[in-house]
């Protein structure tokens, strides 16, 4: 994405990539500037357009502690531990299941997942679908994707920022899950593409 985007800037004059200009202003590339990348989906709910954005910042983004995160004192400890190994996904949901990790991440890659680039929302999702796990993802406040399951089993509850997951607790996750209710007559179109996490 971002080698299309560089692809299509205007050639450099002296040294400079001008990205945009209106009047007297110039808008300069910065090769050391952070990239904001924003996925859009478009869904009909009631006959009606809503445009769906979700944020996706740059890769290699550090786990970072909040107090501005939703329900933050839930989130479990282990969630802001950095091992560099894009592993946050399996090791916090080994966790809540109570086993290794390795049995998640063999799961996990059953689904679709691969462990060597991360795994995705939509990965995640269908884990808990095949378990029939209780689910709830949420991103800015606002639910990306709930779904119903077993009440006998744990809830996969994890709020999504930068680069990462971050994952609840089971009294913040029957919090969360019981908080956010799909509401009748929203069928929105599942987001087609997830980042990595």
């Amino acid at each position: 994405m971002k080698q299309m985007v560089l692809e299509s800037l205007p050639g450099e004059r002296a040294g400079v990539s001008t990205v945009m200009q209106h009047s007297e202003q110039e808008w300069e590339f910065d090769p050391d500037g952070d990239w904001l990348i924003s996925e859009e989906t478009i869904a009909t709910i009631n006959n009606e357009a809503e445009a769906i954005v979700v944020v996706n910042r740059p890769l290699g983004v550090d786990p970072i502690k909040s107090d501005t995160f939703l329900l933050a004192k839930h989130i479990m400890p282990l969630a802001y531990e950095n091992h560099n190994d894009k592993l946050c996904v399996p090791r916090q949901m080994a966790h809540i299941m109570n086993v290794n990790i390795c049995e998640i991440m063999a799961e996990l890659n059953s689904v679709g997942g691969q462990e060597n680039v991360g795994y995705s929302l939509a990965t995640i999702i269908q884990y808990c679908q095949k378990e029939r796990l209780r689910c709830v993802c949420i991103h800015n406040n606002e639910i990306l994707e709930r779904i119903d399951g077993d009440i006998d089993l744990p809830i996969i509850a994890f709020l999504i920022h930068a680069d990462h997951a971050y994952f609840y607790n089971q009294k913040g996750a029957r919090v969360l899950h019981k908080r956010f209710k799909v509401l009748p007559g929203r069928s929105k179109e599942r987001l087609k593409q997830f980042w990595r996490i």
